[in-house]
């Protein structure tokens, strides 16, 4: 796609990149971030200063398969990806909203998230949520929020990693060597974590619901 008209009307609003970055889980300053579809930067200004930011770009020649995840060590994937994108034959298919789902599942340290229409969404059904859950990840929280130079309502779907405390620290993905007793130490020392967690945000009157929202219009 080309920068003219279409390619500047389909940027993110910068403001709303801001406000989705605040419903993050275990978000810190110095995450590694990954933005596969830049553009002109609306997701890289959002993302906190002190962290490591890798970015690309087709436009800019640089293309997200380019980015070695295993070795890059990514925390988090966050983006607005594109509608449209050529399959292995070079075909261009229409929703490929699972299929770069799919793609980062299991490839990142915390998880990653989409901002998505409801034709997005409806991409997610139950057999290819089971695929992502085979691999891992769960859909923790959707948060909804109006564009207007869009003309509808959005999803800012955020995937979390379920994965064990030891394999949080390795940065990898969850794994099946733990005997019963390892694991469930471990389970334990991550229910005690979530709760401690919860009550941190309650006590900052942060909202921890499944479905949330950005008030306004961007």
């Amino acid at each position: 796609m080309p920068k003219d008209e279409t390619y500047y009307f389909h940027q993110t609003p910068e403001l709303l990149c801001k406000e989705l970055m605040k419903h993050i889980p275990d978000l810190q300053k110095n995450d590694c971030f990954f933005e596969p579809f830049a553009g002109e930067g609306a997701w890289v200004k959002a993302f906190p200063e002190e962290g490591n930011v890798i970015h690309t770009e087709l436009e800019h020649g640089t293309d997200y398969k380019s980015v070695n995840l295993d070795v890059a060590l990514v925390d988090w994937v966050i983006t607005n990806p594109p509608f449209k994108l050529d399959n292995d034959t070079g075909k261009r298919v229409e929703n490929s909203f699972f299929k770069l789902a799919d793609y980062f599942a299991g490839k990142t340290n915390k998880g990653f998230a989409f901002l998505a229409n409801d034709y997005c969404l409806s991409a997610f059904t139950p057999a290819r949520l089971k695929k992502l859950n085979e691999k891992g990840v769960y859909i923790h929280k959707i948060v909804v929020c109006s564009i207007k130079k869009w003309r509808g309502r959005y999803f800012f779907i955020i995937f979390k990693n379920r994965c064990c405390l030891a394999c949080k620290r390795n940065k990898t993905a969850c794994c099946p060597k733990l005997t019963d007793e390892e694991r469930a130490k471990i389970e334990a020392e991550m229910e005690e974590h979530e709760k401690e967690e919860k009550e941190a945000l309650m006590n900052q009157k942060q909202r921890y619901d499944f479905f949330d929202f950005v008030e306004g219009v961007f």
